[in-house]
């Protein structure tokens, strides 16, 4: 019930109860007012009856009784109505000159809410607890309305962010983290997903365009003069089969970039990021009045091919569309407690390369290796040979990883073969580091294989380019501004700092490279309770597995918040980029 409503309710029976007994006796409930008319006829019929006399005089005092009785429950009634509009005033901080004005908030229209609350197709509106290994993980799939979706008499009243994204987890976003996790699919084949995240962003308002970067999504908000903020949250899942025993598991199978048919998992958590952009979106939507400028959402393709982000950029991200003074993202991090956030001042994550090495060699029988040059011992050689590159070519104060990740060669018992395949991920936190890196692996595969007798013409091929990011490193200033935000909001104690213990790579990078001009802050959200985190399983295993609640729940409210705190705040008043 609005305020206003409640106050021109409680006038109404506050006017009734002054009337009178006799206006009382018409408010009464129907039993009353029923015996009450009754007892008056009664007493009128045989009014020239003594003996009827003593009766009417009896029914008049049961009339008067019932009116009486009717005065006490109208009263009763009217001290409950105004302690209830006290109390909505009192909530929504609306003073008696504010009565007569309607609600300046915007809040979702009720058919928004009811189509956002439908079921996801293949999800249900399965209500999501713990996400333990037990097939009842999942209670029975419900309404997502008959859990109370607010209406929007309602949603007006929800100023605090915390209660807003509480009660949007509940109408809409449960639902479709469960949509997204059971229906992943594959970096540059996302098109059913971006389908479902344009649909929701058009719903809010956003003008929406896709295609961008082959399957990437961009949604533009306009909102007056101001700085210009984007949202990025990746689309894309893994090839891996799931095994979380979730209720939810994924069972989809998808064609790869490459032609053949993979299972397909968000084992890495970037269902929990496209739901999260979509309760950010939300959240600003019904907050213009809080905020001036252009809010940019960005649904990438292929992070984990880290060619997604490039992809947009060469696309004409920054020049079709509002280019971004502030760029901000996340990832759910299996590895810190469920609803925590880590924000570093500088180095986020290492540069990545991905780097392909064809050994060729001389093909003969197995019998005959001396007739032949055998690959596999060429390729094995080559593969020990590259750890030396971190061990002695680059400053052991440097980090730096060379891990070899496929080998494939041969295809029977007895026969050499011609040729190995491997696949190698290179990192590195410095790009001088990078570079040596790089040279080292062309250098190493070329001279194991002079060594060991392959000819000139069948060197190895190294190529490298095709999948890289550089490293991703935050502006400090705003880096530090935005945990500043996050410290009021969630307090000291929801930030955390642990160690890094990887060399994680993100092609965030891309766009806020020093050249782009645009400040970047990419922070992590936690994804597992502090009592699961010894056994959590880690990203890209088909273990896998967040819980979704308080990293949806936590990752809307710090993106809200952070981008509240950047339109509230120009570029120029930062000073120069940090990185």
């Amino acid at each position: 019930m609005s305020s206003i409503t409640a106050i021109s309710s409680f006038a109404l029976i506050a006017a009734l109860a002054a009337a009178g007994p006799q206006a009382q006796a018409q408010s009464a409930p129907p039993e009353a007012t029923e015996q009450a008319a009754g007892d008056t006829d009664a007493a009128q019929a045989t009014d020239d009856d003594p003996q009827e006399r003593s009766l009417s005089s009896k029914a008049a005092e049961a009339a008067g009784k019932a009116a009486e009785k009717a005065s006490e429950i109208t009263g009763a009634v009217v001290d409950k109505v105004k302690a209830a509009v006290d109390k909505a005033r009192a909530d929504t901080g609306i003073t008696d000159a504010e009565t007569d004005q309607p609600s300046s908030a915007v809040a979702p229209s009720n058919a928004e809410i009811q189509r956002q609350t439908q079921p996801a197709t293949n999800a249900g509106s399965a209500k999501i607890t713990k996400p333990d290994d037990a097939a009842g993980a999942v209670a029975t799939p419900v309404s997502a309305m008959a859990q109370g979706a607010p209406t929007k008499r309602e949603w007006s009243r929800l100023k605090g962010v915390s209660e807003a994204v509480a009660a949007d987890y509940k109408a809409n976003l449960e639902s479709l983290f469960v949509h997204f996790h059971e229906n992943p699919e594959l970096s540059f084949r996302e098109s059913k997903t971006a389908n479902r995240l344009a649909s929701e962003l058009k719903a809010l308002g956003y003008e929406v365009t896709q295609g961008v970067g082959q399957t990437g999504l961009v949604a533009v908000m306009r909102n007056g003069d101001g700085p210009t903020v984007m949202m990025r949250a990746d689309m894309d899942g893994l090839p891996v089969e799931e095994k979380s025993g979730l209720a939810y598991a994924s069972k989809a199978m998808q064609e790869d970039i490459d032609g053949e048919m993979k299972p397909v998992m968000h084992a890495c958590g970037h269902d929990v990021h496209i739901t999260s952009l979509v309760g950010a979106a939300r959240q600003m939507a019904t907050r213009k009045n809080d905020w001036k400028g252009t809010l940019v959402l960005i649904g990438q393709p292929a992070e984990e091919r880290i060619s997604g982000a490039k992809a947009m950029l060469d696309d004409g991200l920054y020049s079709r569309f509002p280019k971004p003074d502030y760029a901000i993202a996340f990832h759910v991090a299996a590895d810190l407690p469920a609803g925590k956030i880590e924000v570093n001042d500088s180095l986020v994550s290492s540069s990545s390369d991905s780097v392909n090495i064809t050994v060729r060699g001389i093909g003969a029988h197995g019998a005959g290796p001396h007739k032949g040059v055998d690959p596999i011992l060429v390729a094995s050689h080559i593969v020990v040979a590259l750890q030396s590159i971190v061990s002695r070519s680059i400053n052991p104060l440097e980090p730096g990883v060379i891990t070899v990740g496929s080998f494939h060669g041969g295809f029977k018992h007895n026969i050499i073969s011609d040729k190995v395949d491997l696949q190698l991920t290179v990192r590195s936190n410095n790009p001088k580091v990078r570079d040596q890196l790089i040279a080292g692996i062309e250098r190493t595969a070329e001279g194991i294989a002079r060594g060991l007798g392959v000819p000139e013409n069948l060197l190895p091929i190294v190529e490298y380019g095709f999948e890289s990011t550089p490293t991703t490193i935050n502006d400090t200033p705003t880096a530090k501004l935005v945990r500043s935000a996050f410290v009021d909001k969630f307090g000291a104690d929801g930030l955390v700092n642990p160690p890094a213990e990887g060399m994680g790579a993100e092609d965030f990078a891309y766009f806020v490279q020093p050249e782009t001009g645009v400040r970047g802050v990419y922070f992590a959200v936690g994804g597992t309770p502090e009592d699961e985190l010894a056994n959590a399983a880690g990203h890209h295993s088909g273990l896998f597995k967040v819980w979704p609640e308080p990293a949806v729940k936590v990752g809307t409210e710090a993106m809200t918040t952070a981008a509240m705190k950047l339109f509230a705040t120009p570029p120029a008043s930062l000073g120069a980029s940090g990185q």
